[in-house]
């Protein structure tokens, strides 16, 4: 995660619409989670093998 290049690609992105008046830009970024939150516990079921 590098947050100082996501501020100075914001930055760019700010002045190239509003201060240049180019119009619209895309922009893509990639994100990567610091943890896997959608992992499921091995241990927890939340349902039975019938239901």
């Amino acid at each position: 995660m590098d947050v100082i290049a996501t501020r100075q690609a914001a930055a760019f992105v700010k002045r190239w619409i509003v201060e240049e008046k180019r119009g619209p830009l895309l922009v893509e970024f990639v994100h990567v989670p610091l943890r896997w939150v959608f992992m499921s516990d091995p241990e927890t079921t939340y349902l039975s093998r019938d239901e």
